[in-house]
């Protein structure tokens, strides 16, 4: 990044303020940006819905917001508690918004086999049986 330390302080004032700018720009990118997404498509029906939901995550043209970002984030939050609660909230409004799409499918428990712990920073590779861990 090539700013002055001046300019950096001139716009965020300090490195916690930059920290909470960044775990916010992030959840709206990976999070509320997607939802968006796909309740801007109109009135689809929740199968449609769901594949609208992959598109977007799979999709993602933002080298910026990809999958490593998700890696660095979930670590960070287990370091520190100011990310950890911004991936709580980001882990409860991802699973949320997965169980009203797939109970729309009529599935029962969706996401009772522990999606929970990852939920949709790796999703469609989850649906591909892949893991980030994994080469794709």
């Amino acid at each position: 990044m090539a700013l002055t330390k001046g300019a950096f302080y001139h716009h965020f004032g300090s490195v916690p303020k930059f920290r909470m700018a960044l775990l916010d720009w992030y959840e709206q990118r990976r999070t509320g940006a997607v939802i968006e997404a796909v309740e801007a498509a109109g009135s689809l029906g929740p199968r449609d819905r769901l594949l609208r939901l992959l598109d977007e995550a799979l999709n993602d043209t933002d080298d910026a917001a990809g999958p490593d970002l998700e890696v660095a984030i979930r670590a960070w939050a287990n370091q520190d508690p100011q990310a950890a609660g911004m991936q709580e909230r980001v882990d409860a409004r991802r699973v949320g918004y997965l169980r009203e799409l797939l109970a729309g499918l009529g599935t029962a428990d969706p996401l009772r086999t522990g999606a929970k712990t990852d939920p949709w920073g790796n999703f469609p590779g989850r649906l591909r049986g892949q893991r980030h861990d994994q080469p794709q």
